[in-house]
């Protein structure tokens, strides 16, 4: 809302449950202000990687920014049919779905150039971490312990991230048993990971999310590039 603060929101996401959800939350988030900027939902199937007419909704109801939860193959093939027909909106990619290796080098890194995402932890892919001790350790781990899995797959460092989670925890939780082990996430605060972002920290909270902070950051054609300081969305009511 800052780069425009009059855009006209289009959101496409997969056609279930959890959509809905989805949508609650950005109305949420931009107030009852802001809602009616909110013009367009679309929907797609899994089983088609083709969201070309998805697209061309969205671009006919005048949407001038995107909020895409778009996976695999529709999250690939979408950049490339924005450059065919020239359509240039903001568009924000949902942070599962932003990996350099999965979505962003087989897209095109010139055809997702400009776009946004956020960000928690550190990206193996990402040039910058290149001589990080901490990447350098995650990738000493995976190689020898899952030789199958790609050090560059971002969700590789998230499930190594989580266990570094789950290990601070199991040294604070009070008894060997499920519901200490609850308490000890939940009471998770400000825990610092060398695998996390610059000023990202996890807190728990009930319902066992930890990751409430998120770098928002713009791809450059190379890396993402931070923009702004770190959001903690705790601090909100999008988030219940």
């Amino acid at each position: 809302m800052e780069k425009d603060a009059q855009a006209k929101i289009g959101v496409i996401a997969l056609n279930n449950e959890l959509t809905a959800d989805y949508v609650t939350g950005i109305k949420k988030a931009l107030g009852a202000d802001r809602e009616a900027q909110l013009v367009k939902v679309v929907s797609y199937d899994v089983a088609n990687p083709d969201v070309s007419a998805q697209l061309l909704e969205l671009k006919d109801a005048g949407v001038t920014a995107v909020i895409s939860n778009l996976a695999g193959l529709q999250g690939v093939s979408a950049p490339k049919y924005l450059k065919q027909i020239g359509w240039k909106p903001i568009w924000f990619v949902q942070a599962l779905n932003s990996s350099r290796t999965a979505i962003l080098e087989p897209a095109g890194l010139d055809n997702v150039k400009g776009f946004y995402s956020t960000q928690w932890a550190k990206d193996p892919a990402d040039a910058r971490w290149a001589d990080d001790p901490a990447i350098t350790r995650y990738r000493e781990v995976i190689t020898k312990h899952a030789s199958d899995v790609k050090p560059a797959d971002d969700k590789a460092l998230f499930g190594y991230a989580a266990g570094q989670a789950f290990a601070d925890a199991l040294k604070r939780m009070k008894s060997p048993t499920r519901a200490a082990l609850v308490e000890a996430i939940d009471s998770t605060t400000d825990l610092a990971l060398d695998t996390l972002l610059p000023g990202v920290r996890l807190n728990g909270g009930a319902g066992g999310r930890l990751v409430n902070q998120y770098q928002i950051s713009q791809f450059d054609g190379e890396q993402w590039q931070p923009v702004g300081d770190v959001v903690d969305i705790s601090r909100t009511d999008a988030v219940t």
